[in-house]
């Protein structure tokens, strides 16, 4: 049905569209949810609405994942809702808000995401996150045989390039802590 809905001239009314992907979410229809997204233009639909209608099912998802021994099928779901949110807030020109929802499933292109669009102050609180994520990459490329030359981390690379957008004191929160001394004992 999707592809005969019209999305230019005529357009439905902004409640069908909103409806479509409300359907898509309620009805476990996932990838059809991020498609749709990707390939509609951002005016038809309520995007604050339809953000705020994944995040709960992203919040449902999450629990139900961590309560369930049926974890594969509810992963695949949360690693979609998420690509979802990054989807959207990346579509409403908030990469800052969309940039949690491309490292935590662990997408490559995470890095070019941060250059891209200058999210260096907003990566500051996840910089442990993205050495973990860096560092699992060198060794994935190390198991599938290709040349990784660890000296040459990319994310700090990207940290060093521009530590003039990272504070040192939030990279280091502990440095200063070992040059006070405690003179009274």
């Amino acid at each position: 049905v999707i592809p005969y809905i019209p999305i230019n001239s005529p357009m439905l009314h902004r409640v069908v569209y909103d409806m479509i992907l409300a359907h898509f979410l309620a009805h476990d229809q996932l990838c059809m949810l991020l498609q749709t997204i990707k390939e509609w233009p951002k005016d038809l639909y309520d995007i604050t609405a339809v953000i705020l209608a994944v995040r709960a099912d992203l919040d449902k998802a999450s629990t139900y994942s961590f309560s369930s021994k049926v974890a594969s099928a509810s992963s695949r779901s949360t690693t979609v809702l998420m690509e979802c949110l990054a989807e959207l807030y990346f579509i409403n020109r908030q990469p800052g808000k969309a940039l949690p929802y491309y490292l935590r499933p662990r997408r490559p292109n995470v890095f070019n995401l941060i250059r891209e669009n200058n999210l260096f102050t907003d990566v500051s609180d996840q910089v442990l996150l993205l050495v973990e994520f860096d560092n699992e990459l060198m060794m994935k490329k190390k198991e599938e045989g290709k040349a990784v030359n660890e000296s040459k981390s990319e994310v700090i690379t990207l940290l060093v390039d521009n530590i003039h957008s990272i504070p040192v004191r939030i990279l280091l929160p502990n440095a200063n802590e070992g040059l006070v001394s405690d003179d009274n004992g």
